[in-house]
């Protein structure tokens, strides 16, 4: 049985086609980060940096975090490393991810914001279904804080542009599950709290799920791994064009995409 993951399924919903190239066919072709995925990894390694340093007692000053985040963009940068949006070259992204640090540096300095049980940290989340059988699942929590009392906190870093409503947070599946994993880890919570900072606009958005919406979430998480596992066995897995399609990977060798790659490379009296 696979492991599962928020991403596998975000994918499937998102694009059964996209998913399908992902995690089943697995095609052979040369993998292009995205601008905005790049400045993402960036700056959630540089945040886990200042982690890391709060957790050996240190106090993290501002030059060494820019500096750090500097490293990380000349090291990691390439023509692999695709922009959409023509408008923008790579130095602007550069200037946003700077300016993301520089603000979250300043909301939250000193950084002691309870004790930090993980960074990147790995948690399974076990579904069982009413027949018995077990369906798995795996992230990565940004950053798992206790602040005590049975209290804990799941951070997690967006560099995205927009900020979703209040509304939509509150059905936000991915640190509900882990919310799953983190109450069945440790016997001791009380409450937990999700956290999402959107470091591009400067906000901290907060949300909790009661006993009766987890109990929701993992039926209707089930529910949505059976019709992925259906639609599979059947071959039932096609595109879905949205405006999601010109940062998909697989774009070139998509059936609804791949013939606007063809005629783009021919002259015009091939066309």
């Amino acid at each position: 049985m696979p492991l599962y993951s928020h991403s596998r399924l975000q994918s499937f919903q998102n694009c059964p086609r996209q998913f399908a190239y992902r995690y089943i066919e697995k095609p052979d072709i040369e993998r292009l980060d995205t601008i905005e995925a790049f400045l993402g990894s960036r700056v959630h390694e540089t945040l886990e940096k200042v982690y890391r340093d709060v957790e050996m007692e240190r106090t993290p000053k501002w030059e060494d975090v820019l500096d750090d985040f500097e490293q990380r963009w000349d090291k990691e940068y390439s023509d692999r490393v695709r922009i959409v949006r023509g408008d923008y070259d790579a130095e602007d992204y550069r200037n946003v991810g700077r300016r993301c640090l520089k603000e979250y540096f300043v909301r939250h300095y000193p950084f002691r914001e309870g004790r930090i049980l993980g960074l990147e940290k790995r948690i399974l989340v076990d579904l069982p279904d009413d027949n018995g059988k077990v369906y798995k699942l795996q992230g990565y929590i940004d950053r798992l804080v206790d602040i005590g009392d049975g209290q804990y906190e799941i951070h997690d870093y967006k560099t995205s542009r927009n900020v979703p409503d209040q509304e939509k947070l509150d059905s936000d599946r991915q640190l509900a599950l882990y919310q799953i994993g983190i109450e069945a880890r440790y016997r001791d919570v009380r409450k937990v709290h999700l956290v999402w900072h959107y470091v591009r606009a400067d906000k901290e958005v907060r949300s909790y799920r009661t006993p009766e919406q987890l109990d929701q979430l993992k039926y209707d998480t089930i529910n949505l791994i059976k019709e992925i596992e259906l639609k599979s066995a059947a071959g039932d897995l096609p595109p879905n064009e949205t405006m999601l399609c010109d940062w998909c990977e697989f774009y070139s060798i998509c059936p609804a995409k791949r013939h606007l790659v063809t005629t783009q490379e021919l002259s015009a009296e091939a066309f």
